[in-house]
């Protein structure tokens, strides 16, 4: 039986195709900018009239106390880099750069744009844009034309209930980025703000429900409160506080993205007629030795099997995604479950699985570690499946349940 080819890695082939010299200007650019695409992280803007909880979602998303208290900063743009450096714009258009951790430094030149990297693992998928403007419509008007045009995902804040000059400023946004927008009513946790604008949601869904791809109300405070000190989650608190739902419609955001632009790279492969064979890199041949020749380098497969600590370990998990299962089963033919209910067992169960793995094991065990990024991504995968309002969220969900699960036993068995 003929073997069917490996699939293509359309990054790699856009690549080649950059590289290749018969390829005219105007393709190149446009080759450049659909792996640019790809490669870079997500662009999220986040808007909103002062005083709407902008800097608290930024210290959310970015998972760390990036502006501490009531810092007031001009437009900040925040994204990934080995060091924690604050680049300012002065009024002047003069740069300089301080540390991103002295707030009162930063304050003082009183900049009018920040450009700040930070080594957190989350902005190597999103970078950060919160942009800051005063009260003004003019001037809400321009920071927010000048945003748009820089973001691939916009959340607009709004702490009230979304009134008449949200709407407008909103509804001057671009129909592009608005099909690429979340409404975002913060202040979820906060018993004056609820009292003050009851029904704030409700209204908010039935009044915008065609400029946003979802309204998500927030307890921001609870949100970032869930994130221990130790690195550690509250999950059933970033669950409560609506944390959780905005991180998976990101997350799920950012992907579509992705894969857009690889979508996109595939097409414009097919249009140039892109052949991979032809653009193979050659293989590099061996030098002809001139001296004496020294004893060859031998390189040793890397085991997919498991030591003996993590191979313990994985047997655990594997009774206890058993158990659940069974027990799932018992309560559908005792009580019956509804789909909710086996979506929430699932979600936690791969979640609790993913730090289970993450803890356990030998450090240094690489069939361990590809075990642990397996659950870490099947636990992102079943709570963007708890969102969906589809008819197969049970099944999906159980069947990512089933996925991880065989996999470990496949790994057991090597």
């Amino acid at each position: 039986m003929t073997q069917a080819a490996p699939p293509r890695d359309g990054v790699s082939d856009l690549r080649r195709a950059i590289a290749q010299a018969g390829l005219s200007a105007p393709l190149k650019a446009r080759a450049q900018a659909i792996l640019d695409q790809i490669e870079r992280p997500v662009r999220l803007a986040i808007f909103g009239l002062p005083g709407s909880g902008k800097s608290q979602i930024l210290n959310f998303l970015a998972g760390a106390d990036v502006l501490p208290g009531k810092t007031k900063l001009p437009t900040l743009q925040l994204s990934y880099g080995d060091a924690a450096v604050a680049n300012c714009t002065l009024p002047d258009g003069t740069l300089e750069a301080l540390p991103m951790d002295d707030m009162r430094a930063i304050t003082a030149l009183k900049p009018a744009f920040v450009d700040a990297t930070m080594p957190l693992p989350a902005l190597k998928k999103i970078s950060i844009l919160e942009v800051s403007a005063g009260a003004s419509l003019r001037e809400q008007q321009r920071a927010m034309s000048w945003a748009s045009k820089r973001s691939d995902v916009a959340l607009w804040c709004s702490k009230g209930a979304f009134g008449r000059d949200e709407q407008a400023l909103w509804a001057q946004m671009p129909a592009a980025l608005q099909d690429h927008a979340f409404l975002l009513m913060t202040h979820a946790d906060n018993p004056a703000v609820e009292e003050a604008y009851p029904g704030r949601v409700d209204r908010a869904v039935y009044v915008m429900q065609d400029q946003f791809r979802q309204v998500l109300p927030i307890g921001t405070t609870s949100a970032i409160a869930a994130r221990n000190l130790d690195g550690t989650v509250d999950k059933d608190m970033l669950r409560s506080s609506g944390g959780m739902a905005v991180i998976s419609a990101i997350l799920r955001m950012v992907e579509t993205g992705h894969q857009g632009a690889r979508d996109q790279a595939d097409i414009f492969l097919r249009q140039i007629a892109f052949d991979p064979e032809a653009h193979a890199p050659a293989p590099v041949e061996a030098p002809v030795p001139t001296e004496t020749p020294v004893e060859a380098v031998v390189e040793v497969p890397v085991s997919r099997s498991l030591g003996p600590v993590s191979r313990e370990a994985c047997e655990q998990a594997v009774a206890q995604l058993t158990a659940e299962g069974t027990m799932m089963g018992q309560a559908l033919s005792d009580v019956g479950l509804s789909d909710g209910e086996i979506v929430d067992i699932c979600v936690d169960t791969v979640v609790w699985l993913s730090d289970y793995l993450a803890e356990s094991g030998e450090a240094d065990d690489l069939a361990m570690a590809q075990l642990r990024e397996t659950a870490m991504d099947a636990a992102d995968l079943v709570q963007l499946i708890q969102l969906e309002t589809s008819e197969t969220v049970a099944s999906d969900s159980v069947s990512v349940m089933v996925q991880v699960k065989q996999e470990m036993q496949q790994m057991l068995a090597s």
